[in-house]
Formats: C-alpha cells, sequence, structure tokens
C-alpha cells in the first residue's frame, strides 16, 4: 500500500539565516535547521537546508513560506519600472499623497519618491461618480493611444486606479482587460478593485502602484522556487506567509504579492497566537498576554498577543509607502545580531541599524567582516560558546571578534574590550526595548501587564535584560526558538481578508442591508478558500466593520455578529473607542465606512504537548565565564533537553540547536509543563 505523504515543512527566509521546520503528522516529531541565507539567490539557501535535513519532498504534503523579496525591493528602491493610468484630472495623486508630515518635528524630512515617474503616470477620459454610476465609459481610441505610449516608456507593469472604482469597477475592468490584449504577456497589469477595493484614492492607488513595483521579479521568484521544488519531488502546493498572519496559494501570492510583503516576521506572532492560546489551561496563565521580541540577524520585530489574539491593522506601511493591506501590527526595526557598532564623532556608540547580513556577516563568521556586530560582542562577553558553531556550518573566531571591538570601539572610547562589548549590548537592548515601548506605552498598555517572548536566533540571549529595561517580570523561551517564527508559520491557516465600502450613519442600517453586504463578502472568500482546496467544514467567517463618529478622519475596526442589529453599533463602537482610545463621545453619531470579513480555512497544525520535565536529569553540561555588569561571573552551563523540574538561579547559560538563553543574575529559571522556558525577575542578587 502506498504511503501517504506526512511531512509539514515551513521555510522562513531572514537576512541572514534561512530556517526550517519539519513536521511528522504521524509520529507528531519536528526537526529543526537554520542555514546561512543566500541573498543572491533565495532559492540556493532553501534547497540547502531541506537537503541537510533529509527532507523526501514526494512525502511532503504541505509546504509554506516567509519571504521578504517583495519588502526588499521597495526598501532598496530595486522594483520594476510601473506605469499608472488613473482618471483625468487625478495624474498627480501619488505625489499630493495626504499633504501630512509624518515626523511633525523633523526640519529636514522628507516624504519617500513617488514610485511612478510623473512622465509614466497616463490619464484616461472616463468618469464614475461616487455612488457608482458611469458618467463617461472608457474610449476604445484614447486607450489604445495610451497602451502605445505605456509600450514606448519601457514599463514592465502597469497599475490601473481609477476614481470610484471601489464602487463601479467597470471602467477599470475594461482598461486591464485591454491593456492584457495590446500589451501581451510581457507587461503585467495591477487593476486597484482587485488589489484594494476600498475608498480613499491615494492609498488605493499607492497600494495598487505597490503591487504593480514588485510583481514582476516576486512573480519570477515564485515560479523559480516552484519548479526547483518540483524537479526535486514536491507535488504540493507552494503557500505564501501572508501579512495578515494568514496563508496563500503562491497562484495567488503572484497577482497580489502585495499581501506578503510582511509575512517573515508575521510568523513569529501566530506562533505567540499559538502560546497564547495555551493559558486557557490552568497551569499556563503567564501565557495570557504577550510581547513578542523576535531578534534575528538583521531585524527585530515586536508584536503583541491580547487575550490570545494578534492585533490585524487594516492599513499599513511600506518603507514610507501606505497600503490598504490587513497586517499583523509589527515594529520592526533594525536591530539584530549582525547590526554593525560604531564610534561615530560627538554622537558617541552607534548600533544599527546597518547590518552585516549573511554576507560577510559578524566579524567572528570569519567571512571577511571587518565591522563589529552584536554577535562579536555576545560572543567575546562569553554568552556564545566560543568553542561553538551556529548553523552546522559555522566556527565562531573569538579572537577576530576581540580585536575587531577593540580597535573600532573600545580604543575609540577609551574602555577596556569587555566594557565596550557591553556597551555595544546596553546600546541594541535599549533600542528594542523602545520598539516594544511603541507599541505598548505609545497606546496606553502598561509592558509589565504582559510577558515577553523571546525568539529568533539571539532573542533568547537579550530577553531578561529587555525585560529589566522595560519593568517586565516574566520572559518565556518557547521550544526551538532559533527558529520559532517558521514553527508559527504552521500554525497559520488559510485566510482571505474581504472589504467593501458603504458609508452611512450606523442609525440610518437596515439590518437586512448588514447581512446582504456580510453575505456578499461570504461568498467571495468561500469561493477563494474552495479554489485553495480547503472544505466547508473547515471554513469559519469573521465579520467586522469600520466605525467612526461622524466628522472624524480615521475608523476603529469592530468586530461583530453577522446578524448584528444596526441599533447596538453605537454602543458597540462607543465600547470599542473607550478600550482602545479611554474615552468616547456619547452625543457624536456613529458612521460605518467599511464592511469586512477574514474567511478563514483551519489546517492541521503542529501543537505543543505537555513534557515530563521530571523525567529529565537536569544536570549542567559544564561552566564557563560569563561577563554581567562589568565583571566575570563562573557561569553553569544547560543544555535545554536536560533541564528538569528544579527552579534554578541566575546566571546560567542554556544552549541548545540555533540559539543561546542567557538568565542573568537576578532571574530565575523553571520549565513550565509546555516545554517553555520561563525567567522569572527579582531573585536575590
Amino acid at each position: 500500500m502506498t504511503e501517504l505523504p506526512s511531512l509539514r515543512v515551513a521555510v522562513d527566509i531572514g537576512g541572514t539565516f534561512t530556517d526550517f521546520v519539519v513536521f511528522d503528522a504521524k509520529t507528531g516529531s519536528v526537526r529543526v535547521g537554520k542555514v546561512l541565507s543566500s541573498p543572491d539567490d533565495s532559492v540556493r539557501a532553501v534547497l540547502l537546508g531541506l537537503e541537510r535535513l533529509n527532507v523526501d519532498l514526494a512525502n511532503v504534503d504541505f509546504f509554506v513560506h516567509g519571504t521578504t523579496v517583495g519588502l526588499n525591493l521597495i526598501v532598496q528602491g530595486k522594483g520594476a519600472n510601473v506605469a499608472l493610468i488613473t482618471t483625468k484630472g487625478f495624474r498627480d495623486v501619488l505625489e499630493i499623497g495626504l499633504m501630512e508630515k509624518k515626523e511633525m518635528y523633523n526640519l529636514f524630512y522628507e516624504r519617500p519618491r513617488p514610485l511612478v515617474e510623473r512622465q509614466n503616470r497616463f490619464e484616461i477620459d472616463e468618469r464614475v461618480d461616487g455612488f457608482g454610476q458611469v458618467l463617461r465609459p472608457v474610449d476604445d481610441a484614447e486607450l489604445a493611444q495610451v497602451a502605445e505610449a505605456i509600450r514606448a516608456s519601457g514599463a514592465q507593469t502597469v497599475a490601473v486606479a481609477t476614481l470610484n472604482a471601489y464602487v463601479e469597477p467597470a471602467n477599470e475592468a475594461s482598461i486591464g482587460r485591454a491593456l492584457a490584449n495590446e500589451l501581451g504577456d510581457d507587461v503585467f497589469v495591477s487593476v486597484s478593485h482587485e488589489i484594494a477595493n476600498e475608498w480613499r484614492e491615494f492609498e488605493r492607488t499607492s497600494t495598487t502602484v505597490l503591487n504593480a513595483y514588485v510583481l514582476p521579479v516576486f512573480k519570477k521568484y515564485l515560479s523559480e522556487i516552484r519548479t526547483r521544488l518540483s524537479e526535486r519531488g514536491l507535488r504540493s502546493e507552494v503557500n505564501i506567509m501572508k501579512s495578515s498572519g494568514g496563508i496563500m496559494s503562491a497562484e495567488a501570492a503572484a497577482v497580489r504579492p502585495i499581501h506578503s510583503l510582511l509575512s517573515g516576521p508575521v510568523g513569529g506572532a501566530v506562533g505567540a497566537q499559538a502560546l497564547a492560546r495555551l493559558a486557557r489551561a490552568g497551569d499556563a496563565s503567564h501565557l495570557a498576554n504577550l510581547v513578542t521580541a523576535d531578534m534575528g540577524g538583521t531585524s527585530f520585530d515586536a508584536s503583541l498577543v491580547v487575550e490570545g489574539e494578534i492585533e490585524v491593522d487594516t492599513r499599513a506601511d511600506a518603507h514610507g509607502y501606505p497600503m490598504l493591506v490587513p497586517t499583523v501590527r509589527v515594529n520592526a526595526i533594525g536591530a539584530g545580531g549582525g547590526s554593525i557598532a560604531r564610534v561615530e564623532g560627538s554622537s558617541g556608540l552607534r548600533v544599527g541599524p546597518e547590518s552585516a547580513g549573511a554576507s560577510p556577516g559578524p566579524v567572528c563568521y570569519g567571512q571577511g567582516g571587518v565591522e563589529p556586530t552584536v554577535t562579536d560582542a555576545n560572543l567575546v562577553l562569553g554568552r556564545l560558546d566560543p568553542n561553538g558553531v551556529l548553523g552546522d556550518e559555522i566556527a565562531l573566531d573569538l579572537d577576530a571578534a576581540t580585536n575587531a571591538i577593540e580597535e573600532r570601539v573600545a580604543r575609540p572610547l577609551g574602555l577596556s574590550v569587555h566594557e565596550a562589548a557591553e556597551g555595544i549590548l546596553r546600546v541594541i537592548n535599549s533600542k528594542m526595548a523602545l520598539a516594544i515601548r511603541e507599541l505598548t506605552v505609545a497606546q496606553g498598555l502598561d509592558p509589565a501587564d504582559f510577558a515577553l517572548v523571546a525568539f529568533g536566533g539571539a532573542g533568547p540571549m537579550h530577553a531578561a535584560e529587555i525585560c529589566a529595561e522595560l519593568g517586565i517580570r516574566t520572559a518565556v523561551i518557547p521550544p526551538v526558538p532559533g527558529m520559532f517564527s517558521a514553527w508559527g508559520m504552521l500554525a497559520a491557516d488559510v485566510r482571505h481578508d474581504l472589504s467593501a465600502t458603504a458609508v452611512v450613519q450606523a442609525a440610518h442600517l437596515e439590518k437586512q442591508v448588514v447581512g446582504k453586504r456580510f453575505a456578499e463578502l461570504e461568498r467571495e472568500g468561500r469561493e477563494a478558500l474552495g479554489a485553495q482546496g480547503v472544505g466547508e467544514a473547515a471554513m469559519s467567517f469573521t465579520h467586522f466593520l469600520d466605525l467612526r463618529y461622524v466628522g472624524q478622519e480615521h475608523t476603529l475596526t469592530v468586530p461583530v455578529d453577522i446578524d448584528v442589529d444596526p441599533a447596538d453599533l453605537k454602543r458597540v463602537f462607543d465600547e470599542a473607542h473607550r478600550r482602545k482610545y479611554g474615552h468616547h463621545s456619547e452625543e457624536d453619531a456613529a458612521e460605518v465606512v467599511n464592511f469586512r470579513v477574514a474567511a478563514v480555512g483551519a489546517v492541521a497544525k503542529p501543537e505543543l504537548a505537555r513534557v515530563d520535565v521530571q523525567a529529565r536529569s537536569g544536570s549542567r553540561v559544564g561552566e564557563r565565564d560569563v561577563f554581567f555588569g562589568g565583571a566575570f561571573h563562573t557561569t553553569p552551563v544547560y543544555r535545554r533537553a536536560d533541564l528538569g523540574s528544579e527552579t534554578l538561579r541566575g546566571p546560567l547559560v542554556v544552549d541548545e540547536d540555533g540559539s543561546t538563553t542567557i538568565v542573568p543574575p537576578g532571574f530565575d529559571l523553571r520549565v513550565d509543563s509546555y516545554g517553555n522556558l520561563v525567567l522569572a525577575a527579582g531573585a536575590a542578587q
């Protein structure tokens, strides 16, 4: 009898390392791996890691990965040459924007330049009014002239965003069809009503342009990874992590790559959500509300899980460009193990955001790096094992790291090499703490009400000191922390987010209209899920309304029941506004702006099982000198798999494949019933 496929594989492609998690659905076993990323050819690192883990791709029935390919194109300004078609009179909407200054007190602030040069923005004399009535249809002769001008411009891709297409897309759809016929397969076309079917002309246009900007390279990348995996036996679909916390097929991502720009960091947030749901068990209350600290080689990503749910915004920002795409709220900064430390004149010590990345990497990697990094500082201070190996391939060079910090940081600042290394860690820890404050304190939340979930290759080394900066009393290090974002991808469901704009006062809504709007969006979601092979029994739908007070500019997304009574919406919105902002208005009427439905298809996923810590030896494997608070301490070293039920007092080091956990003086360590390491502040010094 033929064996049925049973392997589920997740791959997280980061700036420095590419991480792998392989879950066997039959046995429940999990294998993990890590290799250096290959920025010149991301697929090469994927294939290398799968080979090292001896993954038989013919036995893989689910493959998902997160990628920063699209985001990197925007950050580096290396996207496609884009042409824009819009309604006559709206050629400069990208230039005008919102007339806002995001950094109010920065005298030198400059808005990012439009991704479409003015000569590549074309107008069509068509018109649809705000009620969806076509006032002026598209003139075929005029469109043919525009298509010829686009061909002459050398544009690789076209964004079409016409006025009020979110209400009635007839004109815009006809433009899209005509361009596809006129320009052929060599030029890709993105139309706004398929990318961001909402009002706000600037944001909708920006979203469509961003999609067009990354589409050619992203589509080529997806084609390449599917082809090369298929050549090695993969028969299942390649799925892509979405910015909203769900997954979509590569086929869908090839049309709407905008939905996957932040797919890498989101995997960790989904994994943290899976942890938080364990809090419903009586012995996991420490997991109820979580703030994530995902520190990799290049970046640090923070997000929140409140009462078991991750926070999803309906609009986001991609390197200064607004986009109407549901996105898990992640605060990402340039702070990772590869962040470069340098002394800059009167500014003193600076760490990041520049990173040594995968090539050349930190000095201690021995691959040509000359500028000291956070990883070099951790090695010099004994927090990393000088005899250890990273990713099964990198032997660490302590002497090279010491010399680099001595020459470039310690000597210019008049410090010892160990004082300089500790200073590097203090700076990077403060930057990461600030990123978390922007998610919590700036939103009226107290970080002390959360536990810190630290992961990524470097996160567990810095967790306790970040907690000390923020007044957080508990840090949690999940299983396989170095690959936890990839593990989180296996915990993600298929998800499609649908929306429709309808601006109307809540008091004027009829219940039948609400039900009809939601039913239409559900139908779209059901079709999208079915196209990905999701059965009816696995489908679920969550309903939201974007609400505001009449006269307000921005909205608040509020979950509601599908059969919600419009008479209750004012009360529901008042309560949501009070929880979010600390106040509400009894006098002002509530207004509906958008209807939203999240269509989710549940998939099988690995779950954390309870572990019998009583059966473990709890014995240490050695000790080494580690620098804490200005002096070296003889510090016990443990292997994570050996840790038993005993509570241990810091300082101590816990080693495991892919990561190292540092427990400094003043913290205790225990293992909870799910195998998480729990660091608690407040131990006697």
